[in-house]
């Protein structure tokens, strides 16, 4: 088995620059870098997994007391919507706990404080020695991070940072909602509409959107409900797409078109179901997302890219994907029961 001291005699570096250049270290020069990994390559060099596996245990293990400290980016607002703000906490928490269990210590960075830049930012991360961020899912999908990335091992949690692409870890909004309309089908369901929010499609990367379209022409479905995705949620346009469609089911986001339809008179679930892409209570049917295991997931996926010493935009950025759960709740399915009973 080729060493790495016969890689650096080959190449004329020590064990030590070799050992760092392998493993992509920043303090290595990148030229110095490629004809180090050239001459390995070239000398059949295989990294052993038992090595590294204790090296980075070692690392671990040499952490000052108390743990290194993680980044915890957001640009969510104590006056967010209620249910943003619970779902950053929940992947924040999420986070946190694994970041504990692993030695690390998580800390907030609020992007919206006066005076906070990108440049500002990456001073007060370099002055901490702080070399690892977890990114929250920003509240636009269109937003842009300026860091000195070359600096950091970064993860992102969902689709609303776009740019730079890094490694993400998401909520399989897709499969997802694949599955939620398998289990409104079912169920009996044969109109489903979807109405939202056009931002919170695209905070899904569209994936809700493509999800329905697909599922539509894999079971040849021409109920042709138009889904409603306006730029600005509002009941009175709400109800007027509900009555020219009338939907077995309404699938939406928040549950606040349960109130608008039953402020009209419209019986939820009794005249129509209710399933949400992303349900919060037992009471809701829909689909669970697990934003804390979301969290736990972008920290082992941060802690491994610092255990290798990787750090920089990655060039094949990845994404890990967590699927959600159905859960029945009460808001669908007891009028479908009756109606395949024969009870109208």
């Amino acid at each position: 088995m080729i060493t790495l001291q016969q890689v650096g005699d080959k190449c004329g570096f020590s064990k030590a620059t070799v050992s760092l250049a392998l493993r992509g270290h920043p303090r290595i020069p990148e030229a110095t870098r490629v004809k180090i990994q050239k001459a390995a390559e070239k000398a059949g060099y295989r990294v052993n997994p038992f090595v590294s596996a204790h090296a980075a245990y070692v690392r671990t293990a040499r952490r000052p007391k108390g743990g290194s400290v993680l980044a915890y980016l957001t640009n969510w607002r104590e006056n967010a919507l209620p249910a943003s703000k619970h779902v950053n906490k929940l992947s924040f928490d999420g986070a946190g706990r694994r970041a504990a269990e692993l030695g690390y210590r998580l800390e907030q960075f609020q992007l919206l404080d006066p005076g906070m830049t990108g440049r500002r930012l990456s001073r007060i991360l370099a002055t901490r020695g702080i070399l690892g961020v977890i990114v929250a899912d920003l509240s636009r999908a269109t937003d842009h991070l300026d860091l000195e990335w070359e600096n950091l091992a970064c993860v992102t949690i969902g689709y609303g940072m776009r740019s730079p692409q890094v490694h993400r870890v998401c909520h399989d909004q897709y499969n997802s909602m694949r599955l939620l309309l398998s289990e409104l089908q079912a169920l009996g369901c044969r109109r489903v509409g979807l109405a939202m929010e056009y931002r919170q499609d695209e905070r899904a990367n569209n994936l809700i959107l493509a999800a329905l379209l697909a599922h539509r022409r894999l079971h040849r479905d021409n109920t042709r409900i138009e889904p409603l995705l306006p730029e600005k949620w509002d009941r009175r346009e709400f109800l007027a797409w509900y009555r020219e469609h009338r939907p077995d089911v309404v699938v939406s986001v928040l549950d606040d078109v349960i109130g608008w339809l039953r402020e009209d008179g419209v019986s939820v679930p009794g005249d129509v179901g209710f399933a949400s892409v992303c349900s919060f209570d037992r009471e809701t049917s829909g689909i669970v997302q697990h934003f804390g295991v979301i969290g736990a997931a972008a920290v082992d996926m941060l802690v491994g890219q610092l255990h290798l010493n990787s750090r920089g935009l990655p060039e094949h950025p990845q994404s890990s994907l967590i699927p959600g759960s159905w859960r029945a709740g009460a808001t669908v399915g007891a009028r479908r029961a009756r109606e395949a009973a024969g009870g109208g």
